[in-house]
């Protein structure tokens, strides 16, 4: 007796109807008990703004966007996740602030990674879910978005200074 299957969400692999993690992309499957209407017409930050928005202000700004998503959709796991992707990068952008690395490469690169491992999923999940969703509006989270970006710059220029002083 073979058991039914499906798609995930996230990598379109084939996994068992009943799976709470694809085994190919290793990512926790959603539950499907709560009916689609909930969930189609639930207010979202568009995940491919939130990239563009990314290019601009740094896929710390996108993953807490992508994190205020999963919440929304009441995916925990995958919260915490963009929550963690955002510290990470967090780290990753004060580390190579103080080393003699191109900058505008490494960002490139963090960007690029994050995408395809973070932002293409919530796509990927939204369009199979809840493609009818509300769009949220940009402008607070954008400006706050310019003002912490503007504020973590000043910040790391007069560390840069005080650390090249130093030496």
């Amino acid at each position: 007796m073979s058991e039914e299957k499906k798609k995930c969400p996230f990598c379109m692999g084939e996994i068992n109807a009943g799976s709470t993690q694809c085994p190919v992309c290793r990512k926790v499957i959603p539950s499907t008990e709560e009916p689609k209407k909930e969930t189609e017409h639930v207010e979202l930050y568009n995940p491919n703004a939130a990239a563009n928005w990314s290019v601009l202000l740094s896929p710390v700004f996108g993953s807490y966007a992508l994190m205020k998503n999963w919440q929304i959709l009441g995916n925990e796991s995958a919260a915490k996740r963009s929550k963690i992707w955002m510290i990470v990068l967090v780290v990753l952008i004060v580390i190579l602030s103080f080393l003699d690395v191109p900058a505008y490469g490494s960002a490139l690169i963090l960007l690029v990674v994050w995408l395809f491992c973070e932002q293409k999923p919530q796509v990927k999940y939204i369009k199979a879910h809840c493609p009818a969703y509300q769009k949220k509006k940009w402008g607070k989270t954008v400006w706050i978005g310019i003002g912490v970006y503007c504020v973590s710059l000043l910040v790391l220029t007069l560390a840069g200074a005080c650390f090249l002083t130093d030496s």
